[in-house]
């Protein structure tokens, strides 16, 4: 469970990302939904969805 919590910590803190790691999201990814235009679902083998909202600049 404590791997859990530091994947969903990574997942928050994007900005601690210096790059796409295709490896690790592979790993820790199961899949990703596409909601609509804005939203998109990252259900994650552990079992969560994280959900994540685009905003154009």
């Amino acid at each position: 469970m404590r791997r859990v919590d530091q994947i969903a910590k990574a997942l928050n803190d994007v900005g601690s990302l210096d790059e796409y790691n295709g490896e690790m999201f592979r790993a820790i990814v199961e899949n990703v939904v596409v909601r609509n235009t804005y939203t998109l679902d990252f259900h994650l083998k552990a079992g969560m969805v994280e959900s994540i909202t685009v905003t154009r600049k």
